[in-house]
């Protein structure tokens, strides 16, 4: 009996796993467009491309998607703020289908520029949009999970990017990567607008259906008091006061603290290594396995640590994931500029090649552990509601702008100062991340967005 109240329990949260599962197609095909990089630019690169690009080249394909995530930030806070979360993310997967589309018709490398850009754009735009899609609709005791389910949709999709880009040509690979957009179109129009944004345009009785319907199991009507008095001081605001709030002392150091964050990642070769990771694979020298195979063979170690994230997300916190994960990326980062130390020195280290593959099988299991759903379920949760689409669009903004000078010049960094010193940075940058994390930032593991807020005020 016990039991069977606890499954009817867990079943009354279905509509929310529900909308998380749509949302995951379209983390799934952010993981398509960022997975396909690295096999694409190591073909684009070889003699024998059918379209041979340069060093330089690369740097501008692989970096115009961060760039593009920049842009995208400021276009996810225009949409969210005056369509709605829920609108935005419809007219958001319009946008990775445009981008996908470039790639049918890829006639220079311009078509690569501008299909790159497109998809960052989309890319930045959903990041910016879904955390607060889900704060909207979501439990709290079930927030950090849902954001996790989410989340594991980017390893798979970057899995099946390196898979398809390796072995397939672009157009093929365009069509394909439209497929989880139109499925995504098709299921999402059914969902109701979030109650947040109802009550925020003063649809009061929208708002109690919408309730109703993502939570099955909540009283509407006292959800309903909560949710207007949560969002009720946003309603006059003007752009002034937008500034004026952002610079309170707890909202400011809120957003220096995730920027921080985002900082510290970009610089220790988040995006940077998934990008050039095949490249970097053959000068490792690895002959355990072809490294077009190698490396869905390495994502896919990411999918369980995804998988594993969403049970440990709301029982362990989000503290001790994202740092415990930074510190087991440092010692792969440190272990594979060990490697590269020695294959330099003329040390003959290539019967032991499956060491670097087990460090780089870290370091993308630890990103989808901690880093990326912990990421996203901050954004989601740490700001205040009048200030929570700008915040969040400002930080989208800097780490697309971080990752974008940091794959930008990430050739120039191994020319200056060789591969194996890059990776002894990266693996730097990932210590002071995890102590920046353990010291400096809150605990918000089973809170509501209003606990979570007088947490702050109080600091």
């Amino acid at each position: 009996m016990i039991y069977l109240k606890n499954l009817l329990k867990n079943w009354s949260t279905w509509p929310q796993w529900f909308a998380a599962f749509d949302i995951f197609l379209m983390a799934f095909v952010s993981g398509l467009e960022t997975g396909w990089a690295s096999p694409s630019l190591a073909k684009l690169m070889s003699i024998n491309s059918t379209l041979p690009i340069n060093e330089y080249q690369a740097s501008w394909i692989a970096s115009l998607l961060n760039t593009g995530r920049s842009f995208g930030a400021v276009l996810g806070l225009l949409s969210t703020e005056y369509l709605g979360s829920k609108t935005s993310l419809i007219y958001n997967a319009y946008i990775h289908g445009i981008g996908m589309t470039c790639l049918l018709f890829v006639y220079s490398v311009n078509w690569l520029y501008a299909s790159r850009f497109i998809v960052g754009l989309g890319s930045g735009m959903w990041a910016s949009i879904f955390p607060i899609y889900i704060g909207e609709i979501s439990n709290p005791k079930i927030r950090g999970a849902l954001v996790c389910l989410i989340s594991i949709g980017m390893p798979i999709g970057f899995i099946f990017g390196n898979i398809i880009g390796a072995y397939t040509e672009m157009w093929i690979f365009g069509t394909i990567s439209l497929v989880p957009v139109l499925l995504f179109l098709i299921l999402f129009m059914w969902f109701p607008k979030t109650p947040h944004f109802l009550v925020l345009k003063g649809q009061i009785d929208d708002a109690l259906i919408s309730i109703e319907w993502y939570q099955r199991d909540a009283n509407a009507i006292v959800d309903l008091v909560s949710i207007k008095n949560f969002v009720e001081e946003k309603r006059f605001l003007k752009a002034t006061d937008y500034i004026r709030d952002l610079m309170l002392p707890f909202n400011r150091i809120a957003l220096i603290k995730v920027n921080t964050v985002h900082f510290l990642l970009q610089m220790s070769g988040f995006c940077t290594v998934s990008y050039y990771m095949e490249i970097i694979l053959t000068q490792a020298q690895i002959t355990l396995m072809d490294t077009a195979l190698a490396v869905p063979t390495i994502a896919g170690t990411a999918l369980i640590g995804g998988v594993i994230s969403i049970y440990t997300c709301d029982k362990l916190g989000r503290k001790v994931l994202l740092s415990t994960s930074s510190m087991c990326i440092a010692l792969s980062m440190f272990s594979i500029g060990i490697y590269f130390h020695l294959l330099n020195s003329k040390f003959d280290i290539t019967s032991y090649d499956s060491v670097i593959f087990f460090f780089f099988i870290m370091i993308e299991f630890s990103v989808y552990l901690g880093i990326d759903p912990i990421l996203g379920t901050i954004n989601s949760e740490i700001f205040s509601p009048n200030i929570k689409i700008i915040a969040c669009c400002l930080t989208n903004f800097m780490s697309g702008l971080f990752a974008s000078i940091a794959t930008q010049f990430y050739q120039t960094l191994v020319d200056a100062m060789s591969l194996k010193c890059v990776f002894y940075f990266y693996g730097v940058n990932m210590i002071l991340l995890a102590v920046f994390v353990w010291y400096a930032f809150p605990e918000t593991k089973g809170k509501s967005l209003q606990e979570i807020q007088d947490m702050l005020r109080k600091k």
